[in-house]
């Protein structure tokens, strides 16, 4: 498939990013916005790093795409791949090659060329290092990276399913100043995009400014350029609580937030709202011997206890919908109308568990001795949902033990699987989030629940072969065999936006942050 400058019509990748709307960590007094030239964003305090390589949550990422660009760019709102480093293209379902714009210049002054994009791709796939992202993109490191001329080429060892999508959503180019000390990337920005890092404080408030050559940038997405309505610099914070950012915009101490579609209602005199991302909330189960939800019965009557939409009115005031897929109805190959799912309540959960061997005593399941119990890690939801499922766990007379966990904590309990026998989650839901559920587990993989489900794998090997999107039947296909033993068990369906009172955002987004030439004073 071939895509230049035309724009094609692209396909979508899972993001595997979590919709926190809250985490922890500090907010110290900042400058406020009090200029047409500079804007004040609020984000959730989820920071992991700046490095592009490593940066694996969705309010860290917005710094970082404000000062760093793509080879090419997926538009959230149409779908359709745009250029933006690479002039043009070429991607199928086992190699890539981008052609690298002629005048892409780095904001020190330097040529953006095809070795750079070289070096990028290499060090992702660096054994002593490797980057997250080539999981995400790419399915693991099993992928030949050359460069000719203005060309960089990747061969990927077997198909990836909707490739142009992930080389939008998870590849951010660093420049030659920054590959060459990787450490500086945390404390400098050394990239192509519009804006750079003036200053920084860790984890708290990042300082940006346009780029000294600003009438140079002409790579933006879709060939946008930098123009004098953007603001000149953008201070954005990372605060450790929602009702805090509310509290600032709504009192004129911040032009813009990226919250909760529910917390988004709270904010007073919106003039500019922009869907960051729509995002599928599930419950992932822990299939490692370590894990009670090992066993397909346990997992199946846990998901016939929860009722989707108890979980969504205590979680989200009701705001979004019950989830029936891995995709929000309407993204790409959604199973929204088709999918079948466990479900029936205590009843049906109690007749499962009693063909499996388990008796009540004295209001607790048993068996073998042992009492059933259920580990419910929160990887950043909304602590009231989490709450809901504990306690109807509980009444129904399983040992849960909730675990709420944020940020790098969250993230080591998730990989290390010894601690959970479920998780709450979040992913982009533009398509079927598969890296994290087929594969090798981590630390060499993202299979973070230990899934083996031959059916599953069958049934992706077969819709990857028929092209980059392939038939969404065959995904829904794949979907359902995960379901069919309760892999995982969807809840809700909800969006993250961007809002401003102050501030035109924008009408769409790329790879869940705001587009930094879209960015205008009203």
């Amino acid at each position: 498939m071939k895509n230049t400058k035309k724009h094609l019509a692209t396909t979508a990748l899972a993001a595997t990013m979590a919709l926190a709307v809250a985490g922890c960590g500090g907010g110290s007094s900042a400058p406020s916005s009090t200029a047409s030239d500079s804007l004040t964003l609020l984000v959730p305090n989820t920071f992991t790093s700046l490095d592009p390589a490593f940066v694996n949550d969705s309010s860290t990422k917005v710094i970082v795409d404000l000062m760093y660009d793509r080879l090419v760019a997926v538009d959230n709102k149409s779908g359709k791949i745009q250029p933006q480093l690479a002039s043009s293209w070429e991607i199928t379902p086992t190699s890539a090659r981008f052609d690298i714009a002629k005048d892409a210049k780095c904001a020190d002054g330097s040529s953006f060329t095809a070795q750079t994009a070289l070096k990028n791709f290499e060090r992702m796939k660096d054994p002593a290092k490797p980057s997250p992202k080539s999981n995400s993109a790419f399915s693991g490191t099993a992928y030949e990276a050359s460069a000719e001329g203005n060309s960089v080429k990747l061969t990927f060892a077997k198909p990836i399913p909707f490739p142009e999508r992930r080389v939008s959503d998870y590849i951010t180019m660093v420049c030659d100043a920054g590959l060459a000390d990787p450490a500086a990337l945390e404390k400098s920005s050394f990239g192509t995009g519009p804006y750079v890092l003036e200053s920084a404080t860790a984890a708290d408030t990042y300082q940006l400014r346009l780029r000294d050559d600003a009438s140079a940038y002409t790579w933006g997405v879709n060939g946008a350029k930098i123009t004098d309505k953007m603001p000149k610099k953008i201070t954005v914070r990372l605060l450790k609580d929602n009702d805090t950012a509310i509290n600032l915009i709504n009192s004129g101490r911040a032009d813009a937030l990226l919250t909760s579609e529910s917390a988004a209602k709270r904010v007073s005199d919106v003039k500019s709202t922009v869907v960051a991302e729509t995002g599928n909330t599930y419950l992932l189960y822990n299939h490692r011997p370590s894990s009670q939800a090992e066993s397909t019965d346990v997992r199946i009557a846990v998901s016939q206890l929860i009722d989707r939409n108890g979980y969504l009115q205590t979680s989200a005031n009701g705001v979004g919908k019950p989830s029936t897929s891995l995709t929000a109805a309407g993204g790409q190959c959604s199973a929204a109308d088709v999918a079948k799912l466990a479900e029936g309540g205590a009843e049906a959960a109690t007749k499962t568990l009693e063909k499996a061997g388990w008796t009540k005593t004295d209001g607790k399941w048993m068996k073998d001795g042992k009492p059933l119990t259920f580990r419910l890690l929160n990887a950043g939801e909304p602590p009231a949902g989490a709450q809901y499922l504990s306690t109807v766990l509980s009444e129904f007379g399983i040992d849960a033990k909730l675990d709420t966990r944020s940020g790098a904590e969250a993230v080591a309990a998730l990989r290390s699987g010894e601690e959970w026998e479920g998780v709450l989650m979040s992913t982009g839901s533009s398509t079927p989030p598969l890296t994290l559920l087929q594969g090798l587990i981590p630390p060499k993989g993202s299979n973070f629940g230990a899934i083996k489900n031959q059916k599953f794998d069958d049934a992706v090997t077969k819709a990857i072969t028929t092209g980059t999107g392939g038939d969404c039947s065959l995904w829904n296909a794949a979907e359902q065999a995960l379901l069919d033993q309760a892999d995982l068990n969807p809840l809700t369906t909800s969006s993250l936006v961007f809002v401003s009172p102050t501030w035109n955002l924008g009408d769409s987004t790329v790879a869940a942050s705001l587009i930094a030439t879209s960015l205008e004073s009203r």
